[in-house]
């Protein structure tokens, strides 16, 4: 989204456009790796540079909350998904297991705690098919777990970043307040004369 503000904005640097492909880069390899030590590394560059890249850090931060609101959605796909296939299909109702205002509930569960209560009251064709549920159950209780993580991961990324915005701005605001509560040297010495 914001990637196009970049490329396309005619007032931006190229310098600015580098710095924004390589955020990109550093946040998919975070994210596809699993840890934040590289996006953490290139964002204190940022902040130490002087003057401090402030538009490159809102941009990034609006970017993580983009991709972090696109991670949730697509975690409840996966529930809807999972959810409506068992009922429609195998009339499995798993909703109470898989609360749709408790994701996280259902990265912890495991393929029986799933399958096991509806075992009881399968149908012929949901028997034959046991197989192809438990599989299904299993892929979505993966990948649930793999966009949990990534959430958790683009949170604390997001975190980091208001954090550093939050503590450039009050840093700024003291400079501003400090440089404008000091007398003006000149006025000083003409009053002393």
């Amino acid at each position: 989204m914001f990637e196009h503000f970049f490329v396309q904005h005619p007032m931006v640097s190229s310098d600015d456009q580098m710095l924004w492909i390589e955020a990109v880069e550093t946040i998919e390899r975070c994210l596809t790796r699993g840890e934040d030590t590289g996006f953490i590394a290139f964002m204190e560059a940022q902040i130490t540079s002087r003057p401090p890249r402030v538009d490159l850090l809102r941009a990034v931060a609006d970017d993580l909350l983009t991709r972090l609101l696109a991670l949730r959605q697509q975690r409840d796909d996966v529930r809807d998904r999972v959810v409506r296939m068992l009922l429609d299909e195998y009339d499995i109702d798993i909703a109470g297991l898989y609360p749709a205002d408790a994701p996280e509930q259902y990265e912890r569960l495991s393929v029986d705690e799933i399958v096991s209560p509806a075992l009881r009251s399968l149908s012929e064709a949901a028997a034959q098919d046991l197989p192809l549920i438990r599989k299904t159950v299993q892929a979505s209780l993966e990948m649930v777990r793999q966009l949990s993580a990534d959430i958790r991961l683009t949170e604390r990324l997001h975190q980091t970043v208001a954090d550093w915005l939050i503590g450039l701005s009050a840093t700024s605001s003291r400079s501003l307040l400090t440089q404008r509560s000091r007398p003006d040297r000149k006025d000083e010495t003409q009053r002393l004369h």
